[in-house]
């Protein structure tokens, strides 16, 4: 179902922005794992889950994880605009994750 996609990420928004970790996880994994998300609108929660799920495990402590997932998320958007928030954001906190590693 095309549709699923809109309303699994407004769950894992909603679980993300309250602060259940754990079910954002299961909700922007399940968008990933949705394929059919590419080719449509609903492929931008497809490419930012990857985002997210860098925020999650750099707030939760798995700076390695998150590391791992700003980097995918930076890979798969290579071509893209420059100036995008998101895109500004995960570069800034990739490098300072990297700067913290041992």
């Amino acid at each position: 179902m095309r549709g699923g996609s809109y309303i699994l990420e407004s769950l894992a928004n909603y679980y993300y922005r309250t602060g259940d970790f754990d079910l954002a996880n299961a909700k922007y994994q399940e968008i990933i794992s949705n394929k059919n998300s590419l080719g449509w609108e609903t492929q931008e929660y497809w490419f930012q889950a990857h985002y997210i799920f860098g925020k999650i495990y750099e707030e939760t402590g798995n700076n390695k994880q998150a590391i791992s997932y700003y980097q995918e998320f930076l890979n798969i958007w290579e071509n893209a605009d420059e100036e995008l928030p998101e895109l500004m954001d995960a570069k800034s906190r990739l490098m300072e994750l990297r700067e913290m590693e041992p």
